[in-house]
């Protein structure tokens, strides 16, 4: 796929680079700042300094893999207190959704934002949001998908990439075309008017280990043992654990994608 499949997105600003410390930084520094309206994907090569959830890093090989930020403006529909929840979940389901598209195996959402295929981890989100006081106004949606990495760091055992699941490379460009694409298509507070669960549910249906019983860790490295009933719309875990129903907070709480693993 040609770079001009990207340029047919003509409400988007498209920022390539060939190294960066990290996209998201260079969109709070870049973006956000100048132009806090205009909607933008800014996509490279290699991260030097990539992070994903709870300030770890984000390990991949130059020229390899989708290594994106997205830059959003937002609307009213910000407002909603359980907005950030939503985004989140909304995100997530749209990235797996395109990931399926790759893949003949079934692609799920582990808790929070990560895109699990086969128990092995292909992919994650970042967001970090941006604010005018206590009002939220933009987002960054930091994206790492492992596409054609052949082998990984023997200290990431639970890993994997496009390239290992279907053994053929994949269009970097044409992945990242059909994430922003989707975005376009239809919007969360679109979503939300022809279904006000449609998010949440889709979500749930393709939850990794529901029903399952699942280790969760908090920040102490702590783990609590339990059934993983579902995600409700505030983003919390239900657990079910020891006959009580426990409500499991995102940043308070991580669940391992295997025992005493995350």
């Amino acid at each position: 796929m040609s770079q001009s499949s990207l340029q047919d997105l003509k409400s988007w600003q498209f920022v390539y680079l060939n190294e960066v410390t990290s996209t998201n930084t260079y969109v709070k520094d870049n973006c956000a700042n100048t132009n806090p309206r205009q909607k933008t994907v800014v996509f490279t090569d290699h991260q030097t300094e990539g992070r994903g959830q709870y300030g770890s890093t984000w390990s991949s090989e130059a020229k390899c893999n989708l290594l994106c930020s997205i830059y959003l403006p937002l609307g009213p529909e910000s407002l909603d207190p359980s907005f950030p929840f939503q985004w989140n979940m909304y995100i997530a389901v749209v990235l797996r959704q395109v990931i399926q598209l790759s893949v003949d195996q079934p692609v799920k959402i582990k808790w929070p934002n990560d895109i699990i295929i086969s128990d092995k981890k292909v992919a994650g989100i970042l967001i970090q949001n941006g604010y005018n006081g206590s009002q939220l106004k933009s987002s960054t949606i930091g994206i790492g998908v492992n596409v054609n990495q052949k082998t990984f760091d023997k200290s990431l055992p639970s890993a994997t990439s496009l390239m290992q699941l279907t053994n053929r490379a994949h269009d970097r460009l044409q992945l990242l075309y059909e994430i922003i694409a989707t975005l376009d298509q239809e919007s969360l507070s679109q979503s939300k008017l022809k279904n006000p669960n449609l998010i949440i549910n889709l979500y749930n249906k393709h939850l990794y280990k529901i029903t399952e019983n699942v280790t969760c860790l908090d920040n102490h490295g702590n783990a609590m043992q339990g059934t993983l009933q579902y995600i409700d719309k505030n983003g919390e875990l239900i657990l079910q654990s020891n006959g009580a129903m426990l409500k499991l907070t995102h940043g308070q709480y991580s669940m391992a994608l295997t025992p005493n693993l995350q």
